[in-house]
């Protein structure tokens, strides 16, 4: 009987030097959360062409023997993913699927219920033979699946790590490869080396023409400037010494020809047809001492030197990733926990659902009557771009109520077009006109009262559309608020259902309200002015006063040119020459001339209340009054219990999705705990990284205890420090290379208890 293939633990521990493991086991325990479903995490993806030797590599890098045989490749992602558990004494093997999202539901549950507990790794080629039954790869006929096969390998002296093996990229359609299995692997390699948190390993066999391997062009697809990818050079062996072949891969080796930032690698693995008890290492070590390629540096070839190189790559991409990564946290926290809170509660009663339309409505109310009260205090109303000014509605509607003034004041008074003459006239000789037109009883050089009205009507013929174009922009506005408004109180559904069935009639009912007083005020003007105010007549008699004075001026300018003044006895005739005015005839001309005056001083008078009563007399109480009113308590108390249903009603579907959402906020939550717990107990360690500490200070700022939501002391962050969001600050990190391009809105949001 054999003895059970043990498990090469010293072969992983080169990739973890014991500097790297503190760092290296926080993103193994964001992994363990389950965070890597939601969130890219590092990793190492080994990807290569069909047959280039990836599995050799990874079985080389790993220590997992994987199974090698002429003419076998990998047929779906492998991840294999390395734990460390202080709990066991000897290693673990727990072998599931993962099965891809396209396959029907059915299908799904059974893959979910694939496991395999391995007791030793000479299980592991049986086991990956009843996964590739699993998948159904023997029986639909096509040659690859879109699922993935976890290796999941647990043990005391496990590191963190997460290998993941893909299927090679085909090159053309055989009677085992088809066009669609061709596309689905292409697919599933450019998913996984598109993780932007990913080292990609791009493995190139020597058998065959670099350029024309697909790895390189997919690789320049995805890392143009090569920051993540390794190239690893598989079976040198197989070129003739001295060779143009041998020349060519020893120039990519040296990172001339294609170039890397990360460089590349050669590695000679064991042939599966060489004998198993030929050690792998010491062929290798061989093949060097009489190969050109020794002369490579040391750091570049041979498996040992690729396990440090690799620990060290991976080291530096989750220092440089970090950062990054605990901001995703914190963002995809706020997300998941706004879309929960829209959602609302569980309801299954139709007390619950009741109670859910009135949280709803008096969430809205909050909102909305703060937007119409002017006091932007909430987050909702932070300013993200131009498209969110219109939350601010009080803002919004006070700037369209001075542009409404401004316009009004700019439009000059204008009369209907003359239609014969195809020209408006001018005052005068409108008011001439109308003179003569309604004359009535009154003495020559006097006008019918009613004129001035006529005139007015005339004159302020525009004034009402001014107006009706003003209160619908304003109700425009207030629709736009109540729609942002409800997009942050509920569900796309759910909003979706409230804007039709109670704010959109409302909001109509508001609209008709606002013309209906409009209607009535502006039926004011178009009977006979009535006034009291005294500016009327100080206006006439400023018009008078200014036209009587620039008549006398040019008389007084026209004697002292002349040299009249020649001594005190002239000053009474000067003094009558000048206030005397030339005699009217025209009876009508003066007739006119009064209506003028009047009406023009009318129209300001009238302009004035406009401008101030179409805001308050018709704005204010039909919209600004109302709107917070939309979901009043009473109304929702009145509503028919199949709109209650609607709004408050949940579907299967919807109950699956609080609970998915309820679940990735679990893990988001406990994720940022343990980047909290890393950064307090080991980020000083690691000056490199970007995360520290903050320094104490006698300034105290207060914090939100994680665990109770009381408010505590806090040393205070360091005035030298870059601003970052709130909530990293509540965890007590500074991390000058985070982004602080991060709107208001989120820094509030994760203030108010990411540990919650």
């Amino acid at each position: 009987m054999s003895t059970p293939q043990a498990f090469d633990t010293m072969q992983l521990m080169g990739l973890q030097p014991t500097k790297h493991l503190e760092l290296l086991d926080v993103v193994d325990k964001l992994r363990a959360q389950g965070l890597n479903e939601h969130v890219d995490l590092p990793q190492l993806i080994v990807c290569g062409d069909q047959s280039s030797g990836k599995s050799s590599v990874l079985s080389a890098i790993s220590g997992v023997p994987f199974p090698k045989k002429e003419n076998l490749c990998t047929r779906f992602a492998t991840e294999v993913v390395l734990r460390r558990d202080d709990t066991m004494r000897e290693n673990k093997i727990c072998v599931t699927i993962t099965p891809s999202s396209t396959r029907p539901r059915t299908d799904r549950r059974a893959l979910d219920s694939f496991t395999r507990e391995l007791n030793s790794m000479d299980d592991l080629p049986s086991t990956i033979d009843d996964a590739t039954i699993a998948m159904g790869l023997d029986m639909t006929g096509s040659a690859f699946s879109a699922d993935i096969l976890r290796l999941e390998v647990r043990g005391p002296q496990m590191p963190q790590l997460t290998i993941v093996d893909l299927p090679g990229l085909v090159h053309t359609e055989s009677k085992y490869q088809s066009a669609d299995d061709i596309a689905l692997v292409n697919s599933l390699v450019s998913e996984y080396m598109s993780q932007e948190r990913s080292i990609i390993l791009a493995v190139v066999s020597a058998k065959n023409d670099y350029v024309n391997q697909i790895v390189l062009t997919k690789t320049r697809q995805v890392d143009p400037r090569g920051l993540r990818t390794l190239g690893i050079i598989t079976k040198p062996d197989a070129l003739h010494p001295d060779s143009a072949g041998e020349r060519s891969f020893i120039e990519l080796a040296q990172n001339v020809d294609i170039t890397f930032s990360l460089g590349w690698h050669v590695v000679r693995n064991k042939d599966s047809n060489e004998p198993a008890d030929w050690d792998r290492d010491t062929l290798e070590a061989e093949f060097f001492q009489g190969s050109q390629f020794g002369r490579l540096d040391p750091k570049s070839r041979g498996i040992v030197a690729l396990r440090e190189r690799l620990s060290e790559v991976l080291f530096q991409q989750i220092q440089r990733e970090l950062p990054g990564l605990i901001s995703e946290i914190l963002d995809a926290t706020e997300e998941t926990r706004v879309r929960l809170n829209r959602m609302g509660r569980s309801r299954a009663t139709a007390l619950e659902k009741q109670m859910f339309v009135m949280e709803l409505g008096s969430k809205f109310s909050h909102i909305c009557s703060a937007a119409c009260e002017g006091l932007y205090e909430s987050p909702f109303f932070d300013e993200f771009n131009s498209s969110t000014v219109d939350r601010r509605l009080r803002a919004v509607v006070q700037n369209a109520n001075i542009g409404f003034a401004a316009s009004m004041l700019d439009a000059p008074p204008t009369l209907p077009i003359d239609r014969s003459k195809n020209a408006a006239p001018s005052l005068a000789q409108r008011a001439k006109e109308l003179v003569r037109s309604y004359r009535g009883k009154e003495l020559p050089g006097t006008f019918n009262p009613n004129l001035v009205g006529q005139l007015f009507r005339e004159l302020s013929r525009s004034w009402f559309d001014h107006a009706r174009g003003h209160i619908t922009a304003v109700w425009i506005h207030a629709r736009t608020t109540v729609v942002a408004i409800l997009n942050e109180v509920a569900e796309q559904d759910v909003r979706d259902i409230c804007l039709k069935k109670i704010a959109d009639p409302d909001l109509v009912l508001m609209q008709e309200e606002m013309t209906t007083r409009l209607d009535d005020y502006m039926l004011e003007f178009r009977r006979q002015p009535i006034t009291y105010n005294h500016y009327l007549t100080e206006t006439v008699q400023k018009v008078k006063y200014e036209r009587e004075y620039a008549e006398a001026r040019v008389r007084c300018m026209t004697l002292f040119a002349n040299g009249a003044l020649r001594s005190s006895d002239d000053v009474d005739s000067i003094t009558r020459t000048i206030i005397k005015k030339p005699t009217e005839p025209d009876m009508d001309a003066i007739a006119a001339q009064e209506l003028t005056d009047y009406t023009e001083a009318y129209y300001k008078v009238a302009l004035k209340r406009v401008i101030d009563e179409v805001p308050s007399h018709v704005i204010e109480p039909a919209i600004m009054t109302h709107l917070p009113r939309i979901f009043d308590p009473s109304k929702i108390l009145q509503m028919p219990e199949d709109l209650i249903e609607a709004i408050g009603g949940e579907s299967d579907a919807r109950k699956a999705l609080r609970e998915t959402l309820q679940a990735k906020l679990d893990v988001f939550t406990r994720s940022s705990r343990i980047c909290k717990i890393y950064s307090d107990g080991t980020a000083q360690s690691h000056p490199t990284l970007g995360l520290s500490a903050p320094k104490t200070s006698p300034e105290k700022v207060a914090t939100r205890s994680p665990d109770d939501g009381e408010m505590e002391d806090a040393p205070a962050t360091p005035e030298s420090a870059v601003e970052v969001p709130a909530a990293i600050e509540e965890f007590g990190w500074t991390i000058p290379s985070l982004s602080t391009k991060k709107d208001k809105k989120s820094k509030v949001a994760r203030a108010k208890g990411i540990f919650e």
